[in-house]
C-alpha cells in the first residue's frame, strides 16, 4: 500500500511539472539587455556686429535770405534734417557733429558768418550760426548745447570739437531718432553772396 502511494505522489508531481512548463513556458533565470546608444549634436550659429547710420536730405538751404534786397534781416532756418542710426551694440550709439568753416564761410567774398559759442540765442540782424535737434526715439537724448528745437536758441559747429548731437545707451532696430535744424542770421552789412556755406560732418559710433 505504502508503495502504491509513492508512484502515485511521482506521477502528480510529473503532471504538475507539466502544467507548469505548459502554461509559464520555458524559464529563464537571465533579463534581456535592450541595444541603446547615443550621440550628440553640437549647433552654432553666428550673430554679426552691425552699425548703420543714415542722414537726409544731404544737401540743404536756409530760408529766407538773412539780408533781403531791401536789407531787412531774418533769422533764417533749414528744413529738417533727418537722422536714422540702428545697432546691435548693447551700449548703444552716439552721434557727433562737427563743421568746417567755423561757420558759413564764402569762398568768393572772404567772409564768415561766425558760430555761436556754446549755446546762443539768434538776433535778426547779428551775425550768429548752429545748430538745434529733437529725439524721434524713445531713450534717444539730444546734447545739452543743441536741445532747443523750434526755437532760435542753437548750439555751435565748430572745427575744433565734434559736439555730441544725440545718443543712445542701448541698441535698436534701424529707424528715425532725431530731426536737426540748421539756423543763422546775418548783419545787414555782410558782403552780397549766395555761396555761404558750411559742411558739417555728422559721426555715428558705437556706445562705450
Amino acid at each position: 500500500m505504502k508503495h502504491r502511494q509513492t508512484i502515485l505522489k511521482a506521477l502528480t508531481c510529473l503532471v504538475l511539472t507539466a502544467v507548469v512548463s505548459l502554461c509559464l513556458g520555458p524559464i529563464s533565470l537571465f533579463k534581456r539587455a535592450e541595444a541603446q546608444e547615443e550621440e550628440d549634436v553640437v549647433v552654432t550659429a553666428t550673430i554679426e556686429a552691425w552699425m548703420d547710420f543714415q542722414v537726409s536730405p544731404t544737401s540743404t538751404s536756409i530760408t529766407p535770405a538773412l539780408v533781403g534786397i531791401d536789407g531787412s534781416v531774418s533769422i533764417g532756418s533749414t528744413a529738417d534734417i533727418n537722422l536714422q542710426v540702428g545697432t546691435n551694440n548693447p551700449l548703444g550709439w552716439n552721434v557727433t557733429a562737427r563743421g568746417t568753416n567755423d561757420g558759413l564761410h564764402s569762398t568768393s567774398t572772404g567772409y564768415t558768418i561766425s558760430t555761436v559759442s556754446a549755446t546762443s540765442t539768434l538776433a535778426a540782424g547779428t551775425d550768429g550760426y548752429g545748430a538745434n535737434a529733437e529725439s524721434t526715439l524713445a531713450g534717444a537724448t539730444i546734447g545739452s548745447l543743441y536741445d532747443y528745437y523750434g526755437s532760435n536758441t542753437v548750439g555751435e559747429i565748430t572745427t575744433t570739437t565734434a559736439n555730441t548731437l544725440v545718443d543712445k545707451s542701448s541698441a535698436n532696430g534701424m529707424g528715425s531718432v532725431a530731426n536737426m535744424q540748421i539756423r543763422a542770421a546775418a548783419t545787414s552789412t555782410v558782403p552780397a553772396a549766395t555761396n555761404y556755406s558750411d559742411t558739417i560732418t555728422l559721426t555715428a559710433s558705437g556706445g562705450t
